[in-house]
């Protein structure tokens, strides 16, 4: 559950106001290097530590995606590589 919910920990810029959220959500915990720390972070406090990491690894994926989905997809959006940047089709 935490591996599939650190992503949205970005959500916290709220707290410093809209600005900061519309330039910090969905940008700092939505990328590859957040996923590795998030997944090795907890695989080093749990017991089976290299499959606990795939599947938090997994798990945090499996959020993006679904974030990807519930945005409508590749519709009228940018590609969510935001370890890339952001590529418009």
């Amino acid at each position: 559950m935490v591996a599939a919910a650190a992503p949205d920990l970005d959500g916290l810029s709220w707290l410093f106001g809209q600005k900061a959220h519309w330039d910090c959500h969905h940008v700092l915990c939505h990328n590859l290097l957040s996923a590795m720390l998030v997944s090795l972070v907890l695989a080093i406090l749990s017991p089976r530590r290299f499959k606990d990491f795939s599947i938090y690894f997994l798990l945090f994926h499996l959020h993006l995606l679904m974030d990807f989905l519930g945005s409508g997809g590749m519709l009228d959006h940018p590609i969510p590589l935001a370890f890339f940047g952001e590529a418009d089709i």
